[in-house]
């Protein structure tokens, strides 16, 4: 039962988701583009690799490049999470959520799930029941996610908190940047389409924020935190773009793994560089109108991706994880 309630690989980062069918529908959303490339203090950008969604740029930058040093501005501190586990509602109370048990082995998941890309039902590994969601490329790149928006967002809040369970064999090394998470929407009165997400980059947890503005900012928080590989890990996470009380709103986005805090994956209203845009380009939040998760890398990487997902779940309000083994 599905309750349908729902660039730069970091300059910064120098080192360092139980229900089934359903009815929501939506308009198609690509994955964001960006131009991948291999460079130096520059941020070197080539082969660009479009898409119907989001369009920006990602690219590799050393230390002192357009994104910066990799240290952290003064305004990258801020609020973080509680030292503890996130606990909230169990995956059944929440507004989404979804096991993909009902669908189709082999095929792309019915449901009211947009699909773009490499993915299809699996039911040779899965977290809970029988099946989940492989995305599968050899590489050079994968591009293969399932999005959710109309009908479901956006939240009165506009707050997403999201879960899933997600396996992946092995992350792409050195400096392949790619995105798992995605949160898209219009930035309030215009026409400028803004994305919060999280992925990762030399095998290391990435927050990442841009628009479709000229330029795309590409700003990015890199984290010291392995991206888990060779295991079922929970990965949770909040975008917030509610009121601050200010007149503004709050352009906040934090992440958990196994209930705990990932705090150098935190941003509030600040990353630690951009590409495209000053240092200090504020990540201001879209009305979030889509909900995604999936993978895309955008630079080449010899390594083959296999990912499963299961168990997907998003509310206004936290979704615990489950007792992970």
């Amino acid at each position: 039962m599905v309750r349908p309630f729902f660039s730069l690989v970091v300059a910064a980062l120098t080192v360092g988701l139980a229900c089934g069918s359903g009815s929501v529908k939506k308009e198609p959303d690509g994955i964001p583009d960006r131009t991948g490339g291999e460079g130096g203090g520059a941020g070197g950008a080539a082969g660009a690799v479009p898409d119907a969604g989001v369009t920006g740029r990602d690219a590799t930058g050393g230390t002192g490049g357009r994104g910066g040093s990799g240290g952290s501005t003064p305004r990258d501190a801020g609020p973080q999470p509680d030292a503890g586990p996130l606990i909230g509602l169990d995956c059944n109370s929440a507004k989404f959520c979804d096991d993909f048990e009902s669908y189709t082995a082999g095929a792309r998941p019915a449901g009211g799930w947009t699909v773009t890309g490499s993915v299809v039902v699996d039911s040779g590994k899965a977290f809970s029941g029988t099946k989940s969601i492989l995305i599968k490329g050899p590489g050079p790149r994968t591009n293969g996610a399932i999005s959710r928006g109309r009908g479901v967002l956006p939240f009165a809040t506009n707050t997403i908190y999201g879960r899933m369970m997600v396996w992946l064999t092995a992350a792409p090394a050195g400096s392949v940047h790619w995105d798992s998470i995605w949160a898209i929407g219009k930035l309030p009165a215009t026409t400028v389409t803004a994305h919060y997400r999280y992925g990762g980059g030399f095998q290391k947890f990435l927050a990442v924020y841009g628009t479709t503005a000229t330029p795309n900012p590409d700003c990015s928080r890199g984290s010291q935190t392995r991206f888990p590989t060779q295991r079922w890990a929970c990965l949770q996470w909040q975008f917030d773009g509610s009121p601050d009380g200010a007149g503004g709103t709050k352009n906040e986005a934090r992440l958990w793994m196994d209930g705990n805090p990932i705090s150098d994956a935190t941003v509030v209203r600040f990353g630690s560089g951009c590409i495209s845009g000053p240092r200090t380009t504020e990540w201001k939040a879209p009305v979030f109108d889509t909900f995604q998760v999936g993978w895309r890398n955008y630079q080449d990487s010899t390594t083959p991706i296999e990912m499963w997902i299961d168990d997907v779940a998003f509310d206004e309000k936290p979704v615990s994880c489950p007792a992970v083994p």
